[in-house]
């Protein structure tokens, strides 16, 4: 059942000291398509009627490109 499935993962999280939701996940694919093809493609692949909603799930901040330290 639904409730079963989250009563063990939330278990599974308190476990692990896991600390995202499903929703981060989203957040994340979404930012990436966004950075690398554009909004209407992060909007075509989540299926959002509006960009607005998008936009809820794009995460803002620049990317900072560092070399690693030798």
């Amino acid at each position: 059942t639904v409730s079963g499935w989250e009563s063990g993962w939330q278990k599974f999280k308190r476990q692990h000291s896991i600390d995202w939701r499903w929703k981060d996940v989203r957040a994340k694919a979404l930012t990436d398509v966004s950075r690398e093809r554009g909004r209407d493609a992060a909007q075509a692949l989540a299926a959002h009627a509006s960009g607005t909603t998008t936009e809820v799930y794009i995460r803002a901040r620049d990317r900072v490109i560092v070399q690693p330290v030798k």
